[in-house]
């Protein structure tokens, strides 16, 4: 038994390295969690590094390929890196799907202590965390009547008033 326990510990030595030298190089790393084998619940990719090189609090995105995840949060990014936006609870963004506006949610911090494990031991703390959410085709959000998709999870609460529409710095 500590024989697998050091493998394990020594596997996630190894992403934690991984994940800060692509910090150093790029400002920025990304840890994906794939979904089940039933598909629930949903895979979903996290950000480390936005709080400490851009002062920006980290991203996530759920339900979707992690390959699309990966470009979505690549084109979020860039758009800190670039200061086109800042993503705040509650507000809409086209910078994110093309054709679409991604809402951005607060992540509760339990939520980031239970699901983003390997954030903290890459950047030393538990970071604040904003989901970005993507509409159904009929442009709909999870928490609307008609969302036509079950393969989104949230890790914040749904906005208490209306999203507004952004495509500015914030």
């Amino acid at each position: 038994m500590p024989r697998k326990k050091k493998a394990s510990s020594d596997w996630i030595a190894k992403i934690v390295l991984r994940h800060k030298e692509a910090i150093n190089r790029c400002g920025w790393a990304a840890q994906g969690v794939f979904a089940g084998e039933d598909g629930f619940p949903p895979g979903y990719l996290y950000t480390m590094g936005l709080s400490t090189s851009y002062g920006h609090p980290e991203l996530c995105v759920s339900g979707l390929n992690q390959d699309v995840m990966h470009q979505l949060l690549t084109g979020a990014v860039e758009a800190i890196a670039q200061h086109k936006c800042r993503f705040v609870h509650g507000n809409t963004y086209s910078e994110v799907i093309r054709d679409y506006r991604a809402a951005a949610l607060a992540v509760d911090p339990d939520v980031v202590s239970r699901y983003f494990l390997i954030a903290p031991r890459v950047l030393g703390k538990s970071p604040e965390y904003v989901q970005l959410v993507w509409p159904d085709a009929q442009r709909r959000y999870p928490w609307e009547p008609g969302y036509d998709s079950a393969q989104q999870t949230l890790f914040g609460n749904k906005p208490e008033t209306d999203l507004v529409e952004s495509s500015s710095i914030h």
